[in-house]
Order: C-alpha cells, then sequence, then structure tokens
C-alpha cells in the first residue's frame, strides 16, 4: 500500500486552509519551513499510529474469534462432561448392585465348611470286606 506524499507546504494547505495563508503572510521563510517540516514529520507520527492503530484493531477482530471458537468449545466440552457425569453415576450404581451381591456370596461362603465335595481327597480306603480290598491282600 504506497502513500502518496504531499510537500509541507501543500499538505498545509489542505490541513489548514484558512489559517495558511495568513500564518504564510506573517511567517519568515525559513520559519515557514521550519514549520513545516515539524508538520510533516507529526504527519508522519499520525500516519504510523493510524496503521499502528488498525494492526491493533485486527489483532483485537481475531482475538474476539478465537474467544468466541473458545467459549463454543468449552460449552461443548461442559455438555460432554454433563454426559460423562451421567454415565459415571450409572457406573457407580451397577459396581454398587454388583458389589453388594459378592459381599453377599462372599458372606455366604464364608458359613461353609472348610472342606467339600469339591476339595476332598480321591483317594480313598477300601472297606476291609471289599471284595477288592480281599483280592489286594492276597495279591501281597
Amino acid at each position: 500500500m504506497s502513500k502518496s506524499t504531499l510537500p509541507a507546504k501543500d499538505w498545509l494547505l489542505q490541513v489548514l486552509p484558512k489559517s495558511f495563508k495568513n500564518i504564510s503572510e506573517v511567517v519568515s521563510a525559513e520559519h515557514l519551513a521550519e514549520f513545516s517540516n515539524e508538520m510533516t514529520e507529526l504527519k508522519q507520527r499520525l500516519d504510523a499510529q493510524q496503521e499502528g492503530n488498525t494492526k491493533l484493531k485486527e489483532d483485537f477482530e481475531a482475538e474476539k474469534v478465537k474467544a468466541q471458537e473458545l467459549q463454543q468449545k468449552v460449552t461443548a466440552l461442559e455438555g460432554d462432561k454433563t454426559s460423562l457425569n451421567t454415565k459415571l453415576t450409572e457406573a457407580e450404581k451397577d459396581r454398587d448392585t454388583y458389589k453388594e451381591f459378592y459381599d453377599q456370596k462372599s458372606q455366604n461362603g464364608q458359613k461353609l465348611p472348610k472342606s467339600d465335595a469339591s476339595n476332598k481327597e480321591t483317594e480313598t480306603k477300601l472297606a476291609a470286606d471289599h471284595p477288592m480290598s480281599i483280592l489286594l491282600s492276597r495279591a501281597q
């Protein structure tokens, strides 16, 4: 973006059309040139400030868009959080139900005798009058 540059005298004439004639008639050429230089420098600073303001406004708008996007994400995450909390509550309820069932069965298991049909020794002694016992005793 190129800017058109005007001599300070022409710029002053545009900016101060009524006052410039009076100023130029009263002030000497040397003072008018010095005043023109100062005004040119002032214009350059104002232009730079205007560019800075434009850049700041663009940055502000970009940050505003980012803030809106982040707000949307926060809203979505809050919905997810609510959904996950609901699922967690349901899972805890199921866990408590199964834990209660397990604890109940565990308590029942503590009341059972230490040995039952599932953990007895498989080797049993035959009665002395059992036919197999008699044959085995003769074989020895």
